[in-house]
Formats: structure tokens, sequence, C-alpha cells
């Protein structure tokens, strides 16, 4: 019958079928552990070549670019690093910053005005990716207004003090590193970054 034939159609997962592949990827590195992995790499390199028993690392020895790529993405995944992006209102920026957070690869945080970001994420279409609805475990997203009066006080005060020990050998004055904080998203990004914010 119809139904049956159709259930016995195999999909084929060409090499070409980058969506297919990467969507396996994640399933396999979210449900099964590190080292299980590594063991199943090494068994299957180890039936390839069966002479070899000692394989001392299971590595190919040649990294294609996909391999490359698959591992630079698994190094990613395993050691979350935060990015700050102070051009956040480029649309190439929230493009890529929604690419990193569809995968999965790192935290961003946003700086700009959040109702902007929002409006402008709704237009590319990125908005349930970069702001999405649904409680996570870990936010992915965060948005930061340098111009914004709603920081707390002593937020931003923390970091004027901090921008102004660092820069006050060049002549930096505490009113000064609150002028920069305020009007220069690169001093303000840093300052998140060196604070551990």
């Amino acid at each position: 019958s119809a139904v049956s034939a159709v259930t016995n159609i195999t999909p084929p997962m060409l090499p070409n079928s980058r969506e297919k592949i990467e969507a396996a990827q994640l399933v396999f590195e979210k449900y099964l552990n590190h080292d299980f992995r590594q063991a199943l790499l090494m068994e299957v390199l180890a039936s390839k070549n069966p002479q070899n028993n000692n394989i001392l690392s299971p590595k190919p020895s040649i990294t294609t670019p996909k391999l490359f790529q698959h591992d630079l993405y698994s190094r990613a995944r395993n050691k979350l690093m935060t990015i700050v992006l102070p051009e956040a209102d480029d649309r190439r920026i929230l493009r890529a910053a929604a690419e990193l957070i569809h995968r999965k690869l790192a935290k961003i945080i946003l700086l700009g005005n959040k109702q902007h970001l929002r409006r402008l994420a709704k237009e590319l279409r990125l908005e349930s990716i970069l702001f999405p609805t649904h409680h996570e475990k870990i936010i992915m997203t965060q948005v930061y207004d340098p111009q914004a009066d709603e920081d707390p006080d002593e937020f931003r005060i923390v970091m004027a003090n901090a921008l102004y020990e660092c820069r006050k050998h060049k002549g930096l004055t505490q009113d000064g590193a609150l002028r920069l904080l305020r009007n220069d998203p690169n001093y303000y990004g840093t300052m998140l970054l060196q604070l551990g914010l």
C-alpha cells in the first residue's frame, strides 16, 4: 500500500545536506557524553584499521574544512563564552548573533536600545531567536543600553571606577570615565567583560 511504501522511504543525508547534518550533530552531542563519543570514534577507527590496535589519537590525520568546523563548534559549545557586540544595531551583527545563538555557540550581550533592537530583530525575522519568549535554562541574549538611565547608579559607578583605575595614568578623570561609558559602546562592552558581568 501507499502508506507502507512511504514509511519505508529513507530520506538521504547527502554530504551537502547542511541542515540535516547539523541537526544530527546537535542531537549526537546533546545526548551522548564526550567520553562515550570518543570511545565510539576510537572503536570505529580501530575497525577500519585492524592492524593498528594502539591508536593514540582518535582524530584523523587529515582535517577537512567540515571536520575543522565541527571541532570548532564542539569546543565552543563545551566552553560557552560570552561575546559583547557593541554595534548591535547593524543588521549584519544581529544576523551573526542569531546564528551563534541558534547553534548554541556563545552567549551574546547586545549593546543598544532594547526596543530598537527588538524592532530590528522582528524586521529580520530573528526575534524568536534573539528574544525568545519561553523560559530557557541558560539566557543566551542580554541587552544593555549604555545611554539609558535605567542602569542602577552603583552599577555604572563601579564600571566608571574600574575604567578610571585602568586609564588614570593617561589623564582620564572619573567624570570622563562616566562620559566614555555613556557615549562609547566599545568602552561599555569592554568594562562589562572586564568586570565579569
